[in-house]
């Protein structure tokens, strides 16, 4: 596979960079320090605000019908920013308790947002008035029959998932998964989806090291990429490679610094990733 290259086309921002949607002709990104969406117009190559004032925004997705989704981690929250500039919240409630801090998302094409709901050590804005649930799970944003939005926990084993992606044909979810102080390392893991958007056992495709300096922090986020792209043989579909930004030590965000930044091509086929390009 040839080599990989790397332009700059926007910033430096404020702080980390997060959550990058495709339109289709435009690449919609996230300035999470600055609360706001850009917009880099591909065949203007300028960048303009997208949408501001939203807080702590770390993570977007489009809908099958071109609907856009975010993770709202500050107010903790998952939106729909719909097209004439408002803001609609979705479902916030699992089991009648908030939840946690939406940090990564993917909508499938019966509209399902999947989200990784970990803890965060970095408080939510406003007063502190809800607790935060007993667990840390990936979770389904649903529409009832009635259209009203609703929660489904997916994971039952998951501490700190901060990612998550589906395959092409949604039969797998995956789902990073952070280390943590007490040695817990990164993994990246592959849950089969069955029946109504229920999980099976994991299969870890990749563990992370740790060493004096710590755990090493793992996946911050996820796509897939298409085959003819990332690999010059014909593979079977449920082996398609995904891509992942990684962070190798904690506590910088994942896009604060140029060092250890690398990008990643995890392989089914050999559960082992494949570096194709560092900054």
């Amino acid at each position: 596979m040839a080599a990989w290259t790397f332009e700059r086309v926007a910033g430096p921002y404020q702080g980390a960079l997060c959550g990058v949607a495709w339109t289709g002709s435009d690449v919609l990104f996230c300035a999470e320090t600055e609360g706001r969406i850009l917009r880099f117009m591909t065949a203007s190559k300028n960048v303009e605000d997208f949408r501001r004032y939203a807080p702590r925004i770390s993570g977007i997705a489009l809908g099958p019908g071109g609907e856009l989704y975010g993770c709202q981690e500050g107010s903790r929250r998952v939106v729909e920013y719909l097209r004439d500039g408002s803001t609609v919240v979705t479902a916030t409630r699992l089991d009648g308790r908030l939840h946690n801090f939406p940090r990564d998302l993917v909508v499938d094409r019966a509209g399902r947002i999947w989200f990784a709901d970990p803890h965060s050590p970095v408080l939510a804005l406003g007063p502190q008035i809800y607790s935060t649930l007993d667990h840390a799970s990936v979770l389904i944003a649903a529409r009832a029959r009635n259209h009203t939005w609703f929660l489904r926990r997916v994971t039952y084993d998951t501490v700190a998932p901060r990612s998550v992606a589906l395959s092409a044909d949604e039969k797998t979810l995956f789902v990073a998964e952070a280390g943590g102080p007490d040695g817990r390392r990164s993994e990246l893991r592959a849950y089969p989806i069955q029946g109504d958007a229920e999980v099976g056992q994991h299969t870890v495709l990749h563990t992370f090291s740790t060493d004096h300096r710590g755990v090493q922090r793992g996946i911050e986020g996820m796509c897939l990429m298409p085959m003819a792209i990332l690999s010059p043989v014909p593979v079977s579909a449920n082996a398609a490679p995904v891509h992942a930004s990684t962070c190798s030590r904690p506590p910088e965000p994942c896009w604060s610094r140029t060092t250890f930044r690398t990008i990643c091509r995890y392989d089914a086929r050999s559960r082992g990733p494949t570096s194709t390009a560092s900054m």
